[in-house]
């Protein structure tokens, strides 16, 4: 019994193992069934082996052809899509090529990546009359949210630097100080691939002269961004998108030109990409020389005294010269189909040398009195250093769209400057003065650290709705030791008045959501955003601080009515915020040419805009418009009021204060034409109405300024093709005349001219451009209270003729398409 009894037990216990191993088996089988296929290959023609970018790739079942997903080929006519399914198969279309089907239905369980590799479409060919079929990307994208400029369609940018890709862009003009205006406002945001960078904005100019236009995919401008952006920046952001390769296996490019002005450059960049690997390197050197001339007109005097007024006029001819250098290198590597890391590293080092000479001439009475005659020489040195890491970890989950991105970016900019200012006196009759010469010696050190961390989750919803969230923090720290010497009858002597130590501390935390619906024509997005600042102004040697906080929320809401695939509406509303810059908040006095000082003001705060846009959209078949008008409020405005010093009457002094209010209100046309194949205009007009009103206290007395007027900005540009592979371009900017807070910008008007050629079977492309032809892109105005009238005529940089070549090794010329339909383009990350 006892026997029989164990035998009957083993098949029972082998019966139990057997089912428990056929559920594990199932399991493990259900579960390679349910994780997600990665479906990746590339669309090219069938004859020329060219990549066919924006090709449609349709996923359909095999079982019932029901479509499961689908994508819009890349860069590279590269693709990829997921799906959860085992059985399937593909459908690639393109306009004027026939249909392609393939079948994938070879995938194994375990397998969980596949790789069509190339998909070969065949040109489709009517008896008809010859159609000739190309993909020329505009030089000008239009959404309804934020415009897209194509660097390489921009024949006057070729050879230049970020800064003259910045002046063609349609929509920015450039105002009195070089700085870049939108609609009106030099309060804009500058990005570098989407994220802030000290390299890069409005208030560093030479940062932008550090990067090459051969640099630069793209430029965007998003007038009234959504809580997903930082609110920094009142006029928008403008976001320029760098290059990054994507062509399968090496590649590499190398460009180098020549021009007057002593300028040259020689730069290249090497590319290695597989499926799971991304690797790229440039270097580059270039040295530039910019000269320029400007003479200021000032009348000094007290009401009532005509005998009594000065006349003070002043001479300029200045010289930058800068030699930078750069090295780039980094990876993006793809660990699984799920997860992906990308780290880069970019160094940049400049030297420059700016030179001026200056001369004063100071009348009594009537400016052909002339008493005294000043000559002054400025020489200054100035070497630059910024280092710059990014490491960049994105997660797509089960679901197109559906994924969380987190990056950290640091970076350490230093820059020291030495100056030697010698002034030479002389009498009315040009004769020295002896023993009276004068000599100033100024050095500095500054410094900009930045620590920024930022995470983005967005979570596609059923119905064509999108949930975002994310949090973005800013850690920045710039200090400026500032020390000035002056150096009379060959006594030297600390001048206290311009000698710092200035340490400015700031921190941002920043949280966002956004959720967005379509339901039939109308879109609707809303977000709000809450940003926290702790920022700390100090002063080292004297260990005062002026430390500010506060909190703000910004919301933002959207609405879209899409009448067909050809033209939508859009009604749209955002606020904003601009905080002072460390410049602003320095209580010391910087030299500008010792007769015209800047001073900080560390008691202003920021001011806080809000902007309203009603924006249309229309596309025809060679045609596209885009037409919005806007109204901006802006409170507690930042202005930088000039006025006399009371204890040097012939000194002005710049410091910025907290005016009441701002308001514009305008309408904007942007505008892309193409007449034919050869043929393409584009540009825009921009006519709006500003107006500013306020009041400071100065010695005790309070002080009202104000003043508002209608003006308008265009610029236009056209481009034609002679045989395919000869291109020439002229592009005109024009400003109206404006009124200013204390007077008026006179009208600019700027002329360019490009043309490039193609050869080396269209390896290589040779460009010559001529910027500003007629020299005459000026700061032209004058400003004037009850004490004084100052005039100024500036050219900042004179006529410039650059000759660039360009070569690629195992790359296909950028491909450019004729026209894009803007109401149906791919998402790009905003709802």
């Amino acid at each position: 019994m006892q026997h029989k009894g164990l035998i009957s037990v083993i098949p029972f216990k082998a019966i139990l193992l057997a089912l428990l191993l056929a559920g594990a088996l199932n399991n493990i089988k259900a579960q390679n069934q349910t994780l997600p296929v990665e479906i990746t290959g590339r669309v090219i023609d069938r004859a020329t082996k060219m990549p066919l970018e924006s090709s449609t790739i349709t996923l359909y079942s095999l079982k019932d052809s029901m479509m499961l997903t689908g994508t819009i080929a890349g860069a590279g006519g590269m693709f990829s899509l997921e799906t959860n399914q085992r059985y399937f198969f593909l459908q690639i279309e393109f306009i004027g090529y026939l249909p392609s089907f393939f079948n994938m239905t070879t995938l194994e369980n375990g397998e969980f990546r596949m790789d069509a590799g190339n998909i070969e479409l065949t040109p489709y060919v009517r008896h008809m009359e010859p159609v000739e079929v190309r993909a020329e990307k505009s030089s000008v994208m239009m959404t309804l949210d934020k415009r897209v400029f194509n660097v390489g369609k921009d024949l006057t940018s070729i050879g230049g630097t970020a800064e003259d890709v910045l002046r063609n862009v349609p929509g920015i003009s450039v105002d009195n100080d070089g700085r870049f205006i939108l609609r009106g406002s030099d309060h804009i945001r500058i990005l570098l691939n989407g994220r802030a960078s000290s390299l890069v904005s409005n208030e560093n100019l030479s940062g932008l002269r550090q990067i090459r236009a051969s640099q630069i995919e793209q430029v965007e401008i998003i007038t009234n961004p959504s809580a997903r952006y930082e609110a920094e920046g009142i006029a928008g952001i403008v976001n320029i998108i760098l290059k990054s390769n994507r062509t399968s296996g090496w590649n590499s490019s190398v460009d180098a030109h020549f021009g007057n002005n002593k300028n040259a450059g020689l730069g290249a960049n090497v590319n290695y990409n597989t499926d799971r690997f991304n690797g790229f390197m440039g270097v580059g050197s270039w040295y530039n020389a910019r000269p320029g001339t400007g003479s200021f007109r000032n009348r000094f005097y007290h009401p009532g005294f005509p005998d009594s007024t000065v006349f003070s006029n002043m001479h300029r001819r200045h010289t930058r010269e800068s030699l930078p250098a750069f090295i780039k290198f980094g990876a993006d590597y793809k660990i699984n189909p799920k997860n992906t890391l990308t780290t880069s590293f970019a160094h940049r080092r400049s030297s420059g040398n700016n030179s001026s000479d200056l001369t004063y001439k100071d009348a009594l009475g009537n400016p052909g009195n002339v008493l005294f005659v000043t000559k002054r020489l400025e020489d200054e040195k100035e070497k630059e250093t910024d280092w710059l890491y990014s490491l960049i970890y994105k997660k797509s989950f089960l679901g197109k769209g559906h994924q969380f991105i987190s990056d950290i970016q640091y970076e350490d900019k230093a820059t020291a400057k030495t100056s030697v200012f010698e002034e030479l006196y002389f009498d009315g009759a040009n004769i020295p003065i002896g023993g009276t010469d004068y000599l100033q010696l100024s050095g500095s050190e500054e410094g900009d650290r930045r620590l920024g961390i930022n995470m983005d989750y967005i979570l596609p919803l059923k119905e064509e709705g999108k949930f975002e969230a994310g949090w973005q923090t800013a850690f920045r720290e710039i200090y400026n030791n500032y020390e000035v010497r002056e150096i009379v009858n060959q006594v030297e002597n600390p001048d206290l008045n311009f000698t710092n130590d200035f340490l400015y501390q700031e921190t941002i935390h920043g949280a966002y959501v956004n959720f967005g619906q379509a339901i039939k024509k109308f879109t609707l997005q809303t977000g709000l955003r809450m940003e926290h600042s702790n920022v700390t102004t100090k002063l080292v040697v004297t260990n005062i601080s002026n430390p500010r906080r506060y909190t703000n929320l910004f919301p933002s809401v959207y609405l879209t009515y899409n009448l067909s695939d050809k033209n939508a509406f859009q009604l749209s509303y955002s606020r904003r915020i601009k905080r002072p810059v460390s410049s602003d908040l320095n209580p010391f006095f910087t030299i500008r040419d010792r007769r015209n000082i800047f001073k900080g003001n560390p008691n202003i705060g920021p001011e806080y805009i809000d902007t309203y846009e009603l924006g249309y959209i229309r596309y025809w078949e060679k045609a596209s418009l885009s037409s919005v008008a806007y109204f901006r409020k802006t409170e507690n405005v930042i202005k930088r009021i000039q006025r006399i010093d009371a204890d040097f009457p012939g000194v002005t002094i710049t410091q910025a204060e907290n005016l009441d209010f701002k308001r514009n209100y305008g309408v904007e046309f942007t505008y892309a034409f193409f007449p034919n194949q050869k043929w393409r205009l584009n540009g825009d007009v921009n006519f709006f109405h500003s107006v500013s009103e306020g009041s400071f206290w100065h010695k005790g007395k309070e002080v009202f300024v104000g003043g508002g007027s209608f003006t308008m900005e265009s610029k236009a540009s056209s481009r034609y093709s002679i045989r395919e592979k000869l291109h020439t371009q002229i592009t005109l900017s024009y400003a109206a005349p404006r009124t200013t807070t204390q007077g008026l910008n006179r009208a600019t008007t700027a002329l360019d001219f490009a043309t490039g050629m193609d050869f080396l079977k269209k390896n290589g492309t040779l460009t010559l451009s001529v910027n500003d032809i007629l020299n005459s892109r000026r700061r032209r105005s004058f400003s004037e209270d009850e004490t004084f009238y100052s005039e100024d005529n500036f050219l900042w940089q004179s006529r410039n003729i650059v000759l660039s070549f360009h070569y690629r090794i195992n790359q296909q010329k950028e491909p450019n398409r004729i026209y894009v339909n803007p109401l149906i383009q791919e998402d790009q990350g905003e709802f």
